[in-house]
């Protein structure tokens, strides 16, 4: 016999929010959160595809009836996509008893990825385009560091490949 809290999921009810959950890392996320999730739990998916989205809904669906998925297509590296993904999370259903709130922010740009290794050994010359996303990962890993240590009833962690 399982254990009860393996039964109804590891993180019980749960409002779960993915960002870039179409495909890599963050679908397989998505997929693996699923299974952790109570019933009645609300996982809300977003990324800039579509198509993907409607796919992973599907498939999270029929493995796990009891999860209610909501998907948003937006680019977050706009303010438009980011006030779709509140107006989205503004109009979810609270479930009914809710245990917890999980953020996970995988949304991330890469710049110009059409450049091996070898042709990045210069190092005097700067990555175009990378100033945000290299200030963003700095300025990340310390608000999360300030986050943990003023909230201590905060679980937190920056993973950061």
């Amino acid at each position: 016999m399982e254990p009860e809290s393996h039964k109804e999921g590891g993180f019980g009810r749960t409002v779960c929010v993915l960002t870039g959950a179409s495909r890599g890392f963050g679908r397989s996320l998505a997929q693996l959160l699923a299974g952790l999730l109570s019933p009645g739990s609300v996982l809300l998916l977003t990324a800039r595809n579509e198509e993907a989205l409607k796919q992973l809904e599907a498939e999270l669906v029929a493995e796990h009836p009891g999860l209610r998925v909501v998907w948003v297509p937006a680019d977050l590296g706009s303010d438009a996509g980011l006030q779709q993904l509140l107006g989205a999370l503004r109009d979810l259903p609270r479930p009914e008893g809710l245990q917890r709130l999980l953020l996970i922010n995988n949304a991330a740009t890469l710049g110009d990825v059409s450049k091996g290794f070898l042709n990045l050994s210069d190092p005097a010359e700067p990555f175009k385009g990378w100033a945000l996303y290299c200030a963003g990962k700095a300025a990340r890993a310390m608000l999360f560091q300030v986050l943990a240590a003023e909230e201590p009833s905060v679980r937190v962690l920056s993973y950061d490949p």
